[in-house]
């Protein structure tokens, strides 16, 4: 999608700041979070670092962690604006599973191993039938390490974790599906095996490199943490994992590998700090550049973004921690594509490809130290 034109203060920037000052307020004030659907975003869209917990956690050795993440792309996007194509065009059912361990080495390093599995349904529509293609099964695991950049000790009331780990190709970048071709003439349908959509297949098919950022401190008030996170996922492969697409743009004739990001701004308050429970807001961006950071952009991508307000509640019981979050997007832009501009310039036609979102997910963390 082609970013819109930019006014003096964008309209996702106003929503930006509504989001956070009306929750704020409602929430009495300020303690001490992927892209969906066709943007493949994939993942439980918890931070990998979490520097309140990195700190507080000190005196445990292992932490181990199952993340929950569910969501359903109806709504179809070209840039910035919506088709109107819900009830008749793909449907993404997407559940994704992050089972987590770590190990603190010391009170400032840690090392984490995250076993990503998911279970995704897509399905659309052929002359008016509908029909699923699918996957289930694990995806690329992920081994990252994490340092304080503060003695937790020396610095109780805000600190920043700096990670930097290495994603394996060990989910399936090539699963097969069914596909119907509608033939007018002789009313009949034809049944066809190809790779299902790089949405919903289990891995990139490609080594990628994480980089993570979570910076927090205490705000206002002793019961009031305003935090930053910054994940990103860097791909300095050659730009496609062979897998064959069939689409019709010579330029996605191969599956691209797309770098992927999740950013957060916001704040937890301790409502009830002598049950463990506290409150969370905070403004979400996640999803899939144009151009990757490293390596190659060739082949078939879906870039672009959501921004989205992000609530939630967190219940903390001496060593456990649960945590549930419902993202609510506030903006979708599925932005132009590398392919999509070389085929402008090749058939002298503008080509923008689409992408279908949701608009609201959730996400369910369990988290229990020893």
């Amino acid at each position: 999608m082609t970013t819109p034109d930019t006014p003096v203060v964008p309209a996702h920037l106003r929503r930006i700041v509504c989001c956070l000052t009306i929750g704020l307020l409602a929430l009495g004030g300020p303690k001490h979070v992927n892209g969906q659907g066709c943007v493949p975003i994939h993942g439980s869209g918890i931070p990998t670092a979490d520097a309140v917990d990195a700190a507080s956690d000190a005196e445990y050795k292992w932490d181990l962690s199952f993340d929950y993440r569910n969501f359903n792309s109806i709504h179809d996007f070209i840039g910035t604006t919506e088709n109107a194509r819900i009830g008749t065009g793909v449907f993404n059912k997407s559940n994704f599973t992050d089972s987590g361990l770590t190990y603190n080495l010391d009170p400032r390093w840690s090392v984490s191993l995250t076993v990503p599995f998911s279970v995704e349904d897509r399905s659309q529509e052929t002359n008016g039938l509908r029909y699923h293609t699918d996957t289930a099964g694990i995806g690329d695991i992920q081994l990252e390490g994490h340092f304080l950049v503060f003695d937790p000790k020396n610095h109780p009331k805000g600190n920043i974790s700096i990670g930097l780990g290495l994603v394996m190709p060990t989910g399936s970048d090539d699963t097969m599906g069914t596909f119907l071709t509608y033939n007018k003439t002789t009313n009949t349908y034809t049944a066809k095996i190809e790779p299902v959509d790089q949405s919903i297949q289990l891995g990139t098919g490609g080594w990628g490199v994480i980089m993570d950022l979570y910076a927090y401190h205490e705000i206002v008030v002793p019961a009031v943490t305003g935090f930053v996170s910054a994940s990103y996922t860097a791909y300095p492969d050659a730009g496609t994992n062979g897998v064959p697409t069939y689409r019709s743009n010579p330029y996605e004739a191969l599956t691209g590998i797309p770098d992927s990001y999740l950013y957060r701004i916001g704040a937890e308050w301790a409502v009830l700090p002598k049950y463990g429970i506290s409150l969370s807001l905070a403004e979400r961006m996640e999803g899939v550049p144009v151009y990757n950071l490293i390596g190659g952009t060739e082949g078939f991508r879906r870039p672009g973004y959501t921004i989205a307000c992000e609530s939630g509640i967190i219940w903390t019981h001496q060593t456990w921690t649960v945590r549930f979050y419902m993202p609510a997007s506030q903006y979708h832009n599925r932005t132009q594509s590398l392919a999509d501009k070389e085929d402008s310039i090749l058939t002298g036609k503008y080509q923008h490809g689409d992408a279908f979102f949701a608009n609201y997910e959730w996400i369910l963390s369990l988290d229990k130290r020893f």
